[in-house]
């Protein structure tokens, strides 16, 4: 391909971009409308506002705080209660998983309206040391659940601080 000419000269820049032929004939145009029709069907018949709050429910977000004797997460779970999420402890990670359904309906005269949402989520923390099983607690309050995964006695004796030296 000659990329001469996909760059307008200065005396012709005017005449060679200015008529919609050959803005049709352009092979940037042509890029272009492949793009938006790839980003369409991707997309469907979602708006990009809908994609959002599409996502919403499939990823709460998480706050983890590593103490010396501790893990605590903080986890955001709006419109949820505590009948709606799972939670799962294995050797070396903690799941938690839930539900989001939400249902809206108006009725007005000849107008109504019906919304149904539906959002599942799983979320896999890594535990790096040992947890004390038995005394895992996990409370639900406003839409926010709280974990406190105390840590073995051997992870809390496996902790070290490392000095940093400078050059």
């Amino acid at each position: 391909m000659n990329l001469k000419k996909l760059i307008p000269s200065k005396q012709n820049q005017l005449s060679a971009w200015s008529s919609r032929e050959s803005r049709e004939r352009s092979p940037i145009e042509s890029f272009r409308r492949e793009m938006g029709r790839v980003f369409d069907e991707f997309l469907g018949d979602w708006p990009s506002a809908g994609w959002e709050r599409a996502m919403e429910g499939f990823w709460p977000n998480v706050d983890v705080k590593d103490t010396e004797k501790e893990f605590k997460l903080s986890v955001e779970l709006p419109g949820l209660s505590e009948k709606d999420v799972h939670l799962l402890l294995t050797k070396d990670a903690l799941t938690i998983r839930g539900e989001k359904r939400e249902d809206t309906e108006q009725e007005q005269g000849s107008y109504h309206y019906a919304e149904r949402r539906y959002g599942a989520f799983e979320r896999l923390i890594p535990l790096p040391t040992s947890v004390d099983a038995d005394k895992v607690k996990a409370t639900f309050k406003e839409g926010v659940l709280r974990i406190s995964l105390p840590k073995t006695a051997d992870a809390q004796a496996q902790r070290k601080t490392i000095p940093i030296q400078g050059q």
